[in-house]
Parts: C-alpha cells; sequence; structure tokens
C-alpha cells in the first residue's frame, strides 16, 4: 500500500521489485468537504487536500481529504465502481456514500483540480 498526493513521484518497493508511480499534475488539489443533513442543508466539513491510496491486493483506490491547517482525515472514502458520483458545474464533485448512508460532495478550488479527479 502506499499514499500518495496527487501530482508527486513516488518510488517504492514492493514484493522485491521497484514501481514508479507519477501522477501527472501539478498542484495538490484543494477542496472544501460537504455532507447533506438531516434537514437537506449542505454542512462544510472542512477544507483540505486531496491524497489516494492504491492497495493492490484487492486492486481498491481510496480517496482521502486530509485537513490543510492539523492534517486530521475529513474525508476517507472507498471509490466505487458504481456510477454513484456526479459532477456539478466544473468544480463539484458529489455522491451518494453507500457504505455511510451520507451524500457527500467536494467543491474544488479550482476547475482544474475537479478535471483531474473526475
Amino acid at each position: 500500500m502506499s499514499l500518495f498526493p496527487i501530482g508527486s513521484l513516488h518510488v517504492f518497493r514492493n514484493h522485491k521489485k521497484m514501481i514508479i508511480l507519477a501522477i501527472v499534475t501539478i498542484v495538490v488539489q484543494r477542496v472544501k468537504v460537504y455532507r447533506l443533513n438531516e434537514d437537506g442543508q449542505w454542512d462544510d466539513k472542512g477544507t483540505g487536500h486531496i491524497t489516494m491510496d492504491y492497495m493492490e491486493r484487492s486492486e481498491v483506490f481510496n480517496l482521502y481529504v486530509i485537513d490543510e491547517d492539523d492534517n486530521a482525515t475529513l474525508l476517507a472514502h472507498r471509490i466505487s465502481i458504481d456510477n454513484i458520483y456526479k459532477q456539478q458545474d466544473d468544480s463539484i464533485i458529489s455522491w451518494i456514500d453507500p457504505q455511510h448512508s451520507a451524500q457527500l460532495a467536494l467543491s474544488f478550488q479550482e476547475t482544474a483540480g475537479c478535471t483531474i479527479v473526475w
């Protein structure tokens, strides 16, 4: 397992072979995390930076948003192969998280960031 920020180059060893992983972006993607509350209003859960995690054995990608102030995990989400994601405007990705029965949204500071993640 290797945790890497979007926009980085990492070299790591896995089962005695070297793997070079390059993500072709320039800037770490800054986002706000929102969760739809019981009143139908979007609660701001914080601002942070996206990282992704690939688990080779299970071939699963996870998405994390790490708080820009205290490095706490604002969001940990297993990326679904099902079509649960919607892109709104040019800077928002939303979905209903089946594991937590919650509607979530990421609002990107830059539209390019949304495009890269989408």
